[in-house]
């Protein structure tokens, strides 16, 4: 709907608009709330379109812009907004000033153009470079499986995003831990607020999916992880020398793509929401979101995809002006894939489950305004609850179950 000045809502978004990027030299037209297309389901934000014009130049540029939701099943967004606009505003620009200093032609810019946004608490916001209006498209979020040609892709960004921060990392350690040493792990603060509960939840359902009379052993193995909310809230504590910046949020539909600009094979992917970027191990950014939309055939295939990943990630480590086998040698990514990624197994299968919500359900929870936090709480346990129900997820969840098992990650 159209946001007019006499609306609350554009009264808000104008404050907002006017606190970050100088009045003086933008009108802001076009302000509008798309109810269909929010990204992230109004847990972390609402998000508005916009477009804004330069007085002095005609310029127009779209926007978008991210603001705490109206209700959430979390809180202190004050910390979460910070994590994001820390990524934005001062580690990918130091990052992006490393690369440009090594002459770098074809260098990693797969984000959008970051405007402005404060942290403060109750005027949390991110104003952003609107992708889609360049042809950026989200997957639908209904989508289960991913098509190997996006997968490839999606490895090669990453790829690169881990090589630039693994050399800057090696060339500016001081710098790197000043940059990154601002960021608070998320995840731990979701653990403080029971969101690990639905993926604790989720795996359990997904054992459940195993039958005990001709599955014992399988049953018996995946048993063994006795302590899901205790590895959720610490994985990403992980030890050793092999960290980079981690982009933290990697379901699909945190990531844009568009047809390849020459004709070639790899399509063009931009990433959003970087309020979970953190200093972890590689293995978290790639086996959550591998395992949260790769097909059986492709989950088979893994070897081939590091290999993929490592040989894009080599060819920028070398063009960076360092060693890939003295930054971060393929056998330790290999070892790091069935240590580290448990993290990644779980995510993939609540991401299961998730895929399986209807934007009716999403409604029924969120729009219920009259109804206290705690009853849509209670909604919002009960529809997983049915999910797990379903054979979509016991199927997936026996996918991804079998593939940890047989690959030695559980």
């Amino acid at each position: 709907m159209a946001l007019h000045l006499g609306d609350a809502n554009y009264e808000r978004l104008y404050q907002i608009l006017s606190s970050v990027i100088p009045p003086e030299k933008w009108e802001y037209v076009t302000l509008e709330l798309d109810r269909t297309q929010r990204r992230t389901t109004r847990l972390m934000s609402e998000i508005y379109y916009g477009r804004l014009i330069n007085k002095d130049t005609g310029e127009s540029t779209h926007i978008i812009i991210k603001i705490v939701p109206s209700f959430s099943l979390i809180s202190n967004f004050e910390q979460i907004y910070k994590n994001e606009i820390c990524f934005y505003s001062r580690i990918f620009p130091a990052m992006n000033k490393f690369q440009k200093s090594k002459g770098i032609k074809n260098s990693f810019h797969n984000i959008p153009n970051y405007l402005g946004g404060h942290s403060l608490a109750e005027k949390e916001c991110i104003i952003m470079e609107n992708i889609g209006a360049a042809g950026y498209e989200i997957l639908d979020r209904n989508i289960e499986l991913i098509d190997s040609k996006y997968l490839k892709s999606i490895f090669k960004v990453y790829a690169r995003m881990h090589a630039l921060s693994f050399v800057f990392k090696y060339e500016h350690p001081e710098e790197f831990k000043t940059l990154t040493d601002e960021l608070v792990d998320i995840l731990k603060v979701f653990n403080t607020q029971g969101l690990d509960k639905p993926m604790e939840s989720a795996y359990l359902a997904a054992i459940e999916a195993f039958n005990p009379e001709f599955e014992a052993e399988t049953i018996k193995k995946l048993k063994e992880i006795k302590n899901v909310r205790d590895i959720l809230g610490n994985a990403r504590d992980c030890k050793g020398d092999y960290k980079c910046l981690t982009h933290g949020n990697c379901l699909i539909r945190n990531m844009l793509f568009k047809p390849p600009n020459d004709g070639g094979e790899d399509l063009q992917v931009k990433l959003i929401d970087f309020h979970l970027a953190y200093v972890s191990t590689p293995v978290h950014d790639l086996s959550y979101f591998f395992y949260s939309g790769a097909s059986k055939e492709d989950m088979d295939k893994i070897d081939d995809y590091l290999e993929l990943y490592y040989d894009t990630f080599s060819s920028f480590v070398k063009e960076l002006g360092a060693d890939p086998q003295e930054i971060y040698p393929y056998r330790v990514l290999q070892e790091d894939w069935k240590r580290y990624s448990l993290l990644g197994i779980f995510m993939g299968i609540t991401a299961s489950a998730g895929f399986l919500l209807k934007n009716s359900d999403l409604s029924e929870m969120f729009e219920k305004s009259h109804l206290p936090k705690e009853s849509r709480k209670e909604i919002w346990r009960q529809k997983w609850m049915e999910i797990y129900k379903e054979n979509a997820f016991k199927e997936r969840a026996r996918e991804i179950c079998l593939h940890a098992v047989n690959y030695g990650i559980l």
